[in-house]
């Protein structure tokens, strides 16, 4: 506040202060003694007529009259400026639209309450940055063709002055740019990840946003998550963002979700019929990602790799179960089996001699003529040599004549001849004798055979075998081995037996009696087959041979042979049940008794690969002696048939006739129908049957018992033997008892109740009996039958015709097996079979109930770390077969867990065993749903990171975010040294400034537990503020020396630039951060730093001339006026020191202590060095101080007063 005052010449200045709001008749406050203003207050004035203030820091409580009061030593000497001066405090305040569009133009005003009494020139700024080419004495800025670069807070001030207006924000709105998605984690993603995919985009006002995968729409919101991902989720995925300026779509990411193969299948190019010296093909398709290696399997032996598995001119050996492995390095599948059965034409034709191949006048020889073909040849052609026309057809053919005979076999695939068997004639010479017994209970025919007198031929045999299986067997090898011991239990039954006389000799009942004996123990023997090993390695095609392949009898010698391709030869083990019996390639058992029955398997071994057999039965028969004595009665079959042989009855009673349960049929289905082939005993010996008899070897189970005359049940079976007798050697006989009829009709099943494995394959095994004399014209199986409807043939349903396969033989095994069952095929399952008896329809009933489970893994959802758990593989019923258990995490084997026990522990679980877990039976390519196992645990593992990851400048938006490792998962919190500033994963400071400067963490909180993060620490870059001069000793110099001004300034980095100006000249006059003075002038600094600059305001520095005394040179001049009269007038410089002309007060009367008066009371005599003096350092304002001419007849007095002083 600008002002100076006057007193007459004689007055004495004694106070001088300034009040406000003076109040007429009030005593004045003096400013400088109120607390509110002492601080603030500056006296500016000099020692005469100046009396300036300067008051700092005014706010709006500043607002009053102030006026200027002095005190003289006179009484009327006391002056108070009044009116004063009125001071009105304004600020600045940004006056701007709140929003406006990107491409208008806006006017910005920087208003003040009041006209602002200097002229003001307008600085403006933009987040704090001062727009330097903005600076105008017009307090508008004006932004023509607004981007979206101008919005930001924007503020204004007034050159010279540090005061800056509150910020006004400026909004600039425009549609969406930048659009971009960002996948969480960034790596590659598997089946059950979670993933989180961030829409950013640059839009104000900020965007809604949506997302895309394809073109549905499948979310909205910055963040779109997806837990537990799966392949479904695969695809491209984009965001829009939009808001009512317009919409963006970002560009697509793809997700490419990894997981292990499914949906693995096997496909064969030509899907028909395959003939031997086709080329096929086998296709694997499966679903995985990445692709799949894939690997070839028949039966479990690898045969080849790769999506294509062709095999050219296929052959009957490539025959068998193909399935692939599809595999990558998140787990593997197999397919389902398929099967490759080829068809071929007859080959290894022969022709076999049911008998000798010599023949008696009048009698016949059967010659069977066997091939092997694929379908079996149905047809069959008989030709004698020489002749060119056929002599005869079908599988058997009886010869009548000595001759050489072939026969030729018949497919859809083509035909081929057997060798030539040779069948030689000869003559009957036969003596019949009879002995009858007493009593009337049986009539006996004895009947001896006379020495064949005549010379006979030799037969002559080529290429004979005899058939394995055949019911009948020749005994004539067999009458010259040691007869047994007596049987006592029949000796009473030979006491009737009178001797006879055979050409003079004696025929003894005790002879009778020992060949009696010697013939019931008679069985059947079958040949060992040699097996060719085919070279390949690892073991494959591992299986069990039983010679004989008949009924065992209790006493037999058994041989077990165990054949397997492998090269080297493998070692073979042989198993009964699970005990381990032998070793070899050969397992005998000689004189086998009951206690070797049982299951029998070999496993072959090549290094660390084992392959096992399937299982065969052993069944051993209790031997059934003849109860009846044995009687000569060979005359019937001369007088009748005139056959060289006679036949021996055994009677024997089977236990299956315990076993019927069926019901009889009035029915009989036509032969034609059946799909398994109506059994025409004579004609069935290379069919179907034969080839699948010796896939289930079970015994038919038949026992024997002691035929008592007095029995009750005359459903006895009768077989009949053929017998040749050997050349000079007697024949046995034919009994023929009174009551005796043939079996009855019956089906017995191994198991009523099978429980098995979806899509796994079902045995059910079962014999059948029917009467001897019946003939076998259809069997067949049935499901659900209903009394009273015609039950219908599985093999005729499409559900089953491709899945069904029948195992029995032609004589009473009714085994079939049913392929990938699954819960539709549970159901009842019974046999039937239809004989050409009007009588003798048959269905076994109660059948075999079939049920069909799948497995389910049963586990608790959630376990804590630590703990131990439990999960059981659960099936719907007992499994019929004994079940080894193969658990599965996240699709790979656990092998380590395997075991018969369904239940898999887990001790003292850890995070690493959570997972998807999945059982399955080994052998079975079925595999449970999968159950998950969540493990929960504390947060470990925390990693906070920055975004963007660079130097962060004040303005910068920055994100932080927070990851850790827990289940379930973690709340976050967010700290700033210890106090808390957010939650969330997310933690996001827009408009970044040095306020935020500091060490933030997070801490991840669940159930289980917390944790810390590590501290990680913002660093906010700013430009220069709140630069300053700080002047090093007084602003006031003299002539010659210099002053040092120091530039301080707020910044990050530190400024380490500075430079130095001088007011009204435009280069810099200095560098640094302190700079000399030399002269008089008003000096500013301003500092830099990368992120901007900013001045200071100026400081002042005067340069004092030296002068002489003023009061030397005035008195020096009045002595030489006085004394010397000079005739002109003196002139006399004098430099007044500008101490003088800030006096200005009056002499008071009372005169007040100096140390008391802030201003200090103006001892005229002594104020060189007052207050005054010290100011002139603190304000730099220029002194005014100049040295001006003193004339004697100078106006003022008080100057030449205190000059001469």
């Amino acid at each position: 506040m600008n002002c100076t005052y006057t007193y007459p010449t004689g007055y004495k200045i004694k106070k001088v202060f300034w009040t406000k709001n003076p109040v007429k008749s009030k005593e004045t406050p003096d400013l400088s003694d109120d607390t509110e203003y002492s601080q603030r207050l500056q006296y500016l004035g000099d020692k005469q007529q100046n009396c300036t203030i300067r008051l700092s820091h005014v706010t709006q409580k500043d607002e009053h009259v102030y006026c200027f009061r002095f005190i003289t030593d006179k009484p009327d000497g006391v002056w108070l400026g009044h009116p004063g001066v009125t001071l009105n405090v304004t600020d600045l305040q940004v006056e701007s639209p709140e929003r406006v569009t990107e491409g208008d133009s806006v006017r910005l005003t920087c208003k003040s309450s009041c006209a602002l009494t200097d002229g003001a020139t307008f600085i403006w700024y933009r987040n704090s940055q001062p727009l330097t080419e903005r600076r105008d004495r017009n307090n508008q800025l004006l932004l023509q063709s607004v981007r979206r670069e101008d919005a930001g807070r924007y503020s204004c001030a007034v050159h010279g002055h540090t005061y800056i207006s509150p910020a006004a924000h400026l909004s600039v709105t425009y549609p969406p740019k930048n659009v971009s998605v960002s996948v969480s984690p960034s790596g590659e993603i598997v089946e059950g990840d979670s993933v989180t995919l961030s829409c950013s985009s640059d839009s104000n006002p900020p965007a809604e946003i949506s997302w895309f995968k394809g073109g549905t729409t499948v979310g909205s919101g910055r963040i779109y998550s997806i837990s537990k991902i799966s392949s479904d989720h695969s695809g491209e995925y984009k965001c829009k963002s939009r808001n009512k300026h317009g919409e963006k779509y970002s560009d697509a990411v793809t997700l490419n979700i990894m997981y292990p193969p499914r949906s693995v299948s096997v496909s064969i190019t030509g899907s028909g019929e395959i003939v031997e010296g086709d080329s096929v093909t086998l296709s694997c398709s499966s679903d995985s990602n990445p692709p799949a290696e894939i690997s070839w399997f028949k039966g479990g032996t690898f045969v080849g790799s790769g999506r294509i598995y062709s095999i050219s001119k296929i052959s009957s050996d490539h025959s068998g179960e193909y399935k692939c492995k599809s595999r990558n390095k998140h787990g593997e599948k197999y397919s389902d089996a398929v099967t490759l059965n080829i068809m071929y034409p007859p080959r290894s034709v022969s022709v076999s001699i049911n008998g000798s191949g010599e023949i008696v006048e009048g009698d016949s020889v059967t010659l069977i003529c066997s091939s092997d073909s694929n379908p079996p040849a149905l047809n069959f052609s008989w030709f004698k040599e020489d002749q060119s026309s056929a002599v005869g057809s079908g599988q058997s053919f009886s010869a009548l004549q000595s001759g050489r005979f072939y026969c030729e076999a018949h497919n859809q695939h083509g035909s081929q001849r057997s060798d030539s068997v040779t069948v030689t004639g000869a003559d009957r010479n036969v003596i019949v004798i009879t002995t009858a017994s007493g009593g009337g209970l049986f009539i006996i025919f004895i009947i001896i055979i006379l020495f064949i007198m005549r010379k006979r031929r030799s037969v002559k045999t080529e290429d004979h075998t005899m058939k394995q299986n055949d019911l009948y067997s020749d005994v004539s090898q067999r009458v010259s081995e040691p007869l047994s011991e007596p049987d006592t239990a029949s000796d009473a039954l030979y006491a009737n037996v009178k001797p006879s006389r055979f050409r003079g000799k004696l025929l003894n009942p005790e002879i009778l009696r020992r060949c009696s004996t010697q013939l019931s123990n008679i069985t059947e023997r079958k040949r060992r087959t040699d097996q060719k090993t085919v070279n390949v390695n690892p073991p494959k095609n591992v299986s069990v041979s039983i010679s004989p392949s008949g009924e065992i009898v209790e006493g037999d010698s058994v041989t077990l042979s165990c054949s397997s391709d492998s090269n080297p030869p493998a070692e073979i083990i042989w198993f009964k049940g699970k005990t381990t019996v032998g070793s070899g390639k050969i397992y005998s058992i000689s004189k086998i008794s009951s206690d070797h029955s049982g299951e029998y398997k070999c496993k072959s071994r090549y290094e660390d690969i084992d392959k096992y057999s399937d299982a065969v039965t052993l069944n051993i028969m209790f031997r059934c002696f003849s109860s009846v004595a044995v009687a000569v009665a060979a005359a019937v079959g001369v007088l009748l048939g005139g056959a060289s042989g006679a036949s021996v009855m055994y009677i024997c009673l089977n236990k299956r006739m315990n076993r019927r349960s069926a019901m009889k049929e009035s029915v009989i289905s036509d032969p034609n129908e059946d799909t398994y082939t109506a059994l025409e005993l004579k004609s069935m010996t290379s069919d179907l049957y034969d080839t699948l008899s010796t896939v289930h070897p079970r015994p038919p189970g038949d026992s024997c018992t002691t035929l008592d005359p007095k029995h009750e049940n005359p459903s006895i079976y009768v077989l009949l033997m053929s017998v040749r007798m050997a050349p000079r050697l007697p024949l046995i006989v034919l009994l023929m008892i009174h009551g005796v009829s043939g079996a009855g009709l019956g089906v017995s099943y191994s198991h009523s109740h099978i429980c098995a494995l979806k899509n796994s394959s079902v045995i059910m095994s079962c014999t059948y009996t029917y009467p001897t004399g019946h003939k076998i014209k259809k069997v067949f199986w049935t499901k659900g039958p209903v009394k009273g409807v015609e039950p219908p043939d599985l093999s005729e349903d499409p559900e089953y015709s491709q899945r069904l396969q029948y195992l029995g033989d032609k004589q009473q095994n009714c085994t079939i097996r049913l392929s990938h069952v699954t819960q539709k095929d549970a159901h009842m399952y019974c046999f039937r079979f239809i004989t050409d008896k009007p009588d003798a329809v048959w269905i076994g009933r109660p059948g075999v109930t079939l049920t069909v489970t799948d497995l389910q893994v049963e586990s608790p959802k959630r376990v804590t770390e630590g703990d131990s758990v439990r999960l059981t593989c659960k099936s719907s019923c007992a499994l019929t077969d004994g079940a080894t258990f193969i658990w599965y995490r996240n699709s790979q084997p656990l092998t380590e867990r395997r075991d018969r026990n369904n239940q898999l522990l887990l001790q003292s679980v850890r995070r690493e065993d959570a997972g998807r877990y999945s059982c399955a039976v080994h052998g079975h390519t079925y595999i449970s749903p999968a159950a998950h196992l969540s493990v929960t645990y504390p947060p470990v593992n925390h990693v906070l990171s920055i975004s963007p990851s660079g130097e962060i400048v004040e303005g910068d938006s920055v994100t932080l975010s927070c990851s850790s490792d827990s289940n379930p998962p973690a709340e976050i919190s967010w700290f700033k040294g210890g106090t808390i500033v957010g939650s969330g994963r997310i933690y996001s400071i827009s408009n970044i400034s040095s306020d935020h400067s500091g060490e933030y963490k997070c801490k991840s909180r669940n159930k289980h537990g917390e944790k810390y993060s590590d501290a990680v620490t913002l660093n906010i870059m700013y430009p220069p503020r709140s630069v300053s001069v700080f002047i090093n000793g007084s602003g006031e110099i003299v002539e010659g020396d210099s002053v040092t001004l120091i530039c301080s300034s707020d910044s990050n980095p530190p400024a380490l630039n500075f430079s130095w100006f001088k007011e009204n000249q435009s280069s810099a006059v200095g560098s640094g951060q302190s700079f000399s003075a030399l002269q008089s002038g008003r000096f500013y600094c301003e500092a830099h730093n990368q992120h901007g600059s900013q001045r200071s305001d100026a400081v002042t520095v005067t340069v004092m001339f030296r002068c002489f005394s003023s009061v030397a040179v005035a008195v020096a001049a009045a002595v030489g006026v006085l004394l010397g009269g000079a005739s002109g007038a003196s002139v006399m410089y004098i430099c007044l020191n500008k101490r003088m002309n800030r006096r200005s007060a009056m002499k008071e009367s009372v005169i007040s202590d100096p140390n008391e008066d802030t201003y200090t009371a103006l001892e005229l005599k002594s104020t060189t060095s007052d207050l005054y003096d010290t100011l002139s350092t603190v304000h730099p304002r220029p002194p005014g101080d100049s040295c001006t001419t003193l004339d004697p007849k100078h106006e003022n007095p008080s100057i030449n007063r205190k000059m001469l002083q």
